[in-house]
């Protein structure tokens, strides 16, 4: 399809899809859908982390924004515009998180929104036991694939990390998930 004129504002783009090694189409700057898709892909991501649909609407808007002017100013971007874009958004949302719950640069802000979400206590001891098992880096590979469901190259694109080394993270975080105090909080009927 031709390429759609979009908003004042908003960046031009088509809704052409083009498949990828890591998985479904990305949401691709300037040529696979639409600013107003991709900032809605990047709102849906946020609002997983937040309890204010607003405030994920505007770290989307704003993720979008940044990546455009990360792109005028030459970028690298090994995978794709998506994990490029969802990485800002991480940022954002942690520094909102930061903020919001006045946490000091050590404490976690993905435990603050675990808990706006409603998630239960099990689910919160099982990452509290993770994180113990973990660093920082295997544990941010983590939640990128297990709860954002973000592909190995995806990952990489946002971390900054060689793709083979992500593997390596989310081999580590499943051999912690099946030490047997977490799998019982997993599964209390194992």
């Amino acid at each position: 399809m031709a390429a759609q004129r979009t908003e004042p504002g908003d960046m031009p783009g088509s809704r052409v899809r083009v498949p990828t090694k890591s998985g479904p189409a990305p949401y691709k700057w300037g040529e696979e859908e639409t600013a107003g898709a991709f900032v809605e892909h990047l709102t849906v991501v946020a609002a997983r982390r937040l309890d204010d649909l607003d405030k994920a609407v505007e770290l989307g808007q704003e993720a979008y924004k940044l990546l455009g002017e990360a792109l005028a100013k030459g970028a690298s971007i090994a995978t794709n515009e998506q994990a490029y874009a969802t990485g800002i958004l991480y940022h954002l949302i942690n520094a909102h998180l930061r903020e919001q719950y006045h946490l000091s640069d050590e404490e976690v802000p993905e435990r603050a929104a675990f808990v706006d979400l409603g998630a239960s206590v099990e689910f919160e001891e099982t990452l509290a036991s993770v994180r113990k098992v973990l660093t920082p880096d295997q544990y941010a590979c983590y939640v990128l694939h297990y709860l954002d469901d973000l592909a190995a190259p995806d990952i990489a694109e946002v971390l900054g990390l060689p793709v083979a080394k992500v593997h390596g993270y989310l081999t580590r975080a499943r051999a912690a998930l099946r030490q047997p105090a977490i799998k019982e909080l997993l599964d209390p009927q194992v």
